[in-house]
């Protein structure tokens, strides 16, 4: 059954009311930390690309598309950065004999290190498109998630234990 606008929008802003709870309580970041993208920066991107950006992505870019603290820190996601994510992934591919070339509607979202880079279709209908990642070495990508949320979700949680972990293991 699909869902009505609201509902989506409601839906889309527990999710990201969530995710940033979890990122301030297991201190990835404090809420003033937690910065997103302007409209006007999300009109550049999709420009730049010449594309229609999903709606969970698009929530992402809003929410926390400029910084979130120590989440995802030293990963190109980000704006500015993640505006040469695309050019390095063609690098990469090329320099790795990759099997496969990235098609005009698959939007580079994350890179990283120059040795891996994650991208999803944004042609996907309903506004939550599976995310795919390709390594250095592998010839074809792989999808890794579902759905951008999954992904996203999956990440502030692995990345809150990692960072509670690291906390209590530290002395005094």
């Amino acid at each position: 059954m699909e869902k009505s606008g609201g509902e989506n929008t409601s839906i889309m802003n527990n999710l990201f009311n969530n995710l940033k709870a979890k990122m301030i309580e297991s201190e990835l970041s404090t809420p003033d930390e937690i910065l997103g993208c302007s409209e006007q920066e999300i009109a550049e991107i999709e420009t730049r690309f010449k594309m229609n950006l999903p709606a969970t992505y698009r929530e992402f870019l809003h929410q926390m598309g400029n910084c979130a603290g120590w989440f995802l820190e030293g990963t190109d996601v980000y704006f500015p950065q993640l505006l040469d994510c695309r050019k390095v992934a063609e690098r990469l591919m090329k320099e790795d004999g990759a099997e496969f070339s990235l098609q005009p509607t698959w939007f580079v979202f994350l890179q990283h290190q120059g040795y891996q880079f994650m991208y999803f279709d944004s042609m996907e209908k309903d506004g939550d498109p599976p995310v795919f990642r390709y390594l250095e070495g592998d010839k074809q990508p792989k999808q890794i998630a579902d759905s951008f949320s999954q992904w996203l979700t999956a990440c502030v949680e692995q990345e809150s234990e990692l960072n509670k972990k690291v906390k209590n293991s530290r002395p005094g």
